[in-house]
């Protein structure tokens, strides 16, 4: 089936904040033959490419980027028993949470507390996705890639992809379009619940802990659809990215000079530095928790999340942003970088 190649597509179509410019040419890749005819197209227009998976953590700039967007959209689930384990391979075009749901539903450990996450398999890859004490990467095993460099394809080891705090290799090097991940889930019952969220709700206050574990990882999932629900806007009826902001992640002494003016300033540690709640100084420091102007918030029950209500200008969005960060640094003198990629 010959590729479908559609000049000036509007990107507002294709990500979750329903903004930004148009493309020169828009291609959707189904099957390897596929995407290495759509990269063929864009070498002989020497024209940058540019991977879009679901478009949930995407914000394209207004105007006319003279560029080819390759939308990777891969189908398909396998599994495979691996002693106590099951391999679960899917590809990139897959909803994150769909798989998440095939997981669950087979009583697999793992994939549970990322559920709800809007996006593609591909995405989630890029982005190492995190919620809920878990990250993409604990389950990972191998990333299916096709390398642009030298123009094969080729499997990416867990330790090759480089993977950090919403970082990778992807996000970073940006020289592979990704077709396939592997994923090693548990069978017997591993739940990880002791985020501050999860334990409120297995957890509340007179009950004891033997009562209340969870005994499958869909009561886990469960959980937390019913959790993200109450915190994060519908994309049915919002342009967002979801969460927009990182964490930051701060050194010894700014932590401690924070904590002299703020002692309730929730904080964990990571790797030697502290990584503190974006959402939390932006709501209990800055009291920006609805903050707006024109059609651009920050949701009234999470300010992490950035909210269009109807623009299709990306600079509006961005110029809101980036007004949040100075409020931030003029306040606490502390940077904030945005999750959400930004092209």
């Amino acid at each position: 089936m010959a590729l479908n190649i559609k000049e000036n597509e509007e990107l507002s179509l294709h990500t979750t904040f329903k903004a930004g410019g148009e493309v020169l040419f828009f291609i959707e890749a189904f099957s390897k033959e596929d995407l290495i005819e759509a990269v063929s197209f864009a070498q002989k227009k020497d024209l940058e490419i540019v991977a879009l998976g679901g478009g949930s953590n995407t914000l394209f700039k207004d105007g006319l980027h003279n560029r080819v967007v390759i939308k990777v959209s891969i189908p398909g689930i396998e599994e495979k028993e691996v002693g106590e384990n099951v391999e679960i391979k899917a590809g990139s075009g897959v909803s994150w949470d769909k798989l998440v749901s095939f997981s669950t539903k087979k009583n697999l450990w793992g994939l549970e507390n990322l559920s709800s996450i809007p996006g593609s398999v591909g995405g989630a890859c890029v982005q190492n996705i995190g919620a809920y004490g878990a990250e993409l990467k604990d389950t990972l095993k191998e990333v299916f890639v096709f390398d642009l460099k030298n123009k094969n394809f080729t499997t990416l080891q867990k330790e090759e992809c480089e993977y950090g705090y919403r970082e990778s290799i992807f996000k970073n090097k940006k020289g592979y379009l990704i077709l396939e991940a592997t994923f090693l889930l548990k069978k017997n019952p591993s739940p990880k619940i002791e985020y501050k969220d999860l334990q409120k709700f297995f957890l509340p206050a007179g009950r004891q802990v033997k009562d209340l574990v969870p005994q499958t990882s869909e009561e886990v999932r469960e959980a937390v659809i019913s959790i993200r629900a109450k915190k994060f806007p519908s994309l049915k009826d919002y342009g967002t990215a979801g969460s927009y902001f990182k964490n930051p992640i701060v050194d010894m002494a700014t932590y401690e000079r924070l904590l002299k003016e703020y002692p309730d300033m929730p904080a964990h540690e990571s790797e030697g530095e502290m990584k503190l709640s974006t959402a939390w100084i932006l709501d209990k420091v800055l009291n920006l928790k609805g903050y707006s102007e024109g059609q651009i918030s920050l949701w009234k029950d999470q300010p992490l999340v950035v909210v269009n209500d109807g623009s299709k200008s990306s600079e509006e969005i961005i110029l809101f942003t980036e007004k949040i960060k100075k409020i931030v640094f003029d306040k606490l003198k502390i940077n904030l970088e945005e999750e959400v990629i930004i092209i």
